[in-house]
């Protein structure tokens, strides 16, 4: 589908995570094991969203299910009388009915299959099976109850965790009884690039670090000199760069014998701007007394979530251990950050620009004069950044045999979201089990649920 057509069939979600969050859903390959009820309204909403894979991993025919399983499970039914003849199996049977509601969605499924079938032998006596690690590798999700199952718990719990882990593959496991449930995300680490911030945080005015072709554009402004019409068409960036500029070089000017601190602050800024008002009607005046707190923003002050980023690349880039199990998708966000730290250190500490403004109270022409001055710097930024990112793209892609691609608009989604990109990481801790004195009767007590709160509350 091009993008026309994902944004008419996925229109809601689009408009949350953009398309660019829709082409990692499709592209995604999730692995669900063993179908109860909770699961397949997992595999519901992961189809319904446009998950381009999804493998299901289920050892049982429909005919291995209790009378509750199937009643209480939509997606199970109807059972035609073939399906019980044949006894089909329950993944067989939840695939071809979720398929219904998602074609684009590839559904294949493992049934009539222990768990430790996708395991391979071992020479080891006290380990005979290790976990087939080609099969599982080819995941970005895996969601499993399994865990819970004392007969296939061991080998999850001390082999397929750690190695999702190690491999940064998220392993979700999920236990859940009527309104109640246990829930557990183990990661390695997660990067985040797209937060999702408004426009109105997003764009980098620069109103304390003007470039010369804004400064300049900013410098043809004589307020003094322009008519009550000319002084309302202004917008509010300009009239709080034009001041801001005009309060230092004052200062400057009086050879630092002036009380007056080098910047000017909020209350000092919007005296100032009282005095432009002609008639009290001007609604881009008033828009810059609103935004006047905005010349507080230091451009080229490095946020915490960039200098701890900044702090890891050696670590991923450099550490061949974490470097040779990163999954593309990290690798592009490490190799993105590097480029990002180049360009900073290079260019003052500024961040590319971004080249967005919001709307502001002006005319046309000031304001598409002004529009354009920020849209050429980015693109100005923008192939600065690109040529730094090509270098280092040739640099890891010999030294690693890749060939990783960074096309432009991930290019220009990171530099977009730059500011704003994040990095956490998390433990080791794969505990996943509830108490064992809890478990037996909580997953055995399928009609008198009173007590299973006290249940998870104690585990």
């Amino acid at each position: 589908m091009d993008d026309s057509e994902v944004g008419n069939k996925y229109d809601r979600q689009v408009r949350l995570w953009n398309s660019i969050g829709q082409s990692s859903l499709s592209n995604a390959n999730i692995c669900i094991i063993d179908i109860n009820i909770t699961t397949s309204e997992i595999l519901k909403n992961l189809v319904l969203s446009g998950v381009g894979n999804i493998k299901i991993i289920d050892n049982r025919s429909i005919n291995d299910l209790s009378n509750f399983e199937i009643e209480n499970n939509f997606f199970l039914n109807p059972i035609s009388k073939n399906d019980l003849i044949d006894n089909i199996s329950v993944a067989n049977l939840l695939s071809k009915n979720l398929q219904q509601l998602n074609p684009d969605v590839s559904i294949t499924y493992i049934d009539n299959k222990d768990i430790s079938d996708l395991m391979t032998p071992s020479s080891s006596a006290s380990a005979p099976l290790h976990l087939n690690t080609n099969f599982w590798s080819q995941f970005d999700c895996i969601i499993s109850t399994k865990i819970f199952d004392k007969e296939t718990s061991l080998p999850l719990q001390n082999e397929l965790i750690p190695f999702c882990y190690n491999n940064y593959i998220p392993f979700i496991s999920v236990l859940n009884i009527g309104f109640y449930a246990f829930l557990k995300i183990i990661y390695n680490e997660r990067t985040i690039i797209d937060t999702h911030k408004s426009t109105s945080l997003l764009q980098d005015l620069r109103l304390d670090k003007p470039w010369l072709e804004l400064q300049n554009y900013i410098n043809s402004f004589e307020f003094n000199k322009l008519s009550e019409i000319e002084l309302s068409n202004i917008p509010y960036s300009i009239i709080l760069s034009k001041l801001s500029s005009d309060f230092k070089l004052k200062n400057k000017n009086n050879n630092n014998k002036s009380s007056l601190p080098p910047s000017p602050n909020t209350k000092q800024i919007r005296e100032l701007i009282k005095n432009l008002y002609r008639s009290g009607d001007e609604s881009n005046i008033d828009e810059a007394y609103q935004k006047a707190n905005k010349l507080n923003k230091i451009s080229n002050n490095i946020p915490d979530n960039l200098v701890k980023i900044f702090n890891e690349i050696e670590n991923h880039l450099n550490n061949a251990e974490i470097y040779n199990n990163l999954p593309i998708y990290q690798l592009k966000f490490w190799l993105l950050s590097k480029t990002l730290k180049i360009f900073v250190d290079s260019n003052d500490n500024l961040i590319p620009l971004n080249g967005l403004i919001d709307d502001m109270e002006s005319n046309t022409e000031n304001y598409n004069n002004l529009k354009k001055l920020y849209t050429d710097k980015s693109l100005k930024d923008f192939k600065n950044f690109k040529e730094i990112l090509l270098v280092e793209l040739r640099e890891v892609n010999m030294k690693t045999n890749n060939s990783i691609e960074i096309n432009d608009s991930e290019i220009k989604n990171f530099i977009k979201n730059s500011k704003f990109i994040e990095f956490e990481k998390n433990s080791t801790n794969f505990s996943n089990s509830l108490n064992p004195a809890l478990l037996d009767p909580l997953q055995n007590d399928y009609k008198d649920l009173i007590n299973i709160n006290i249940y998870l509350e104690l585990s």
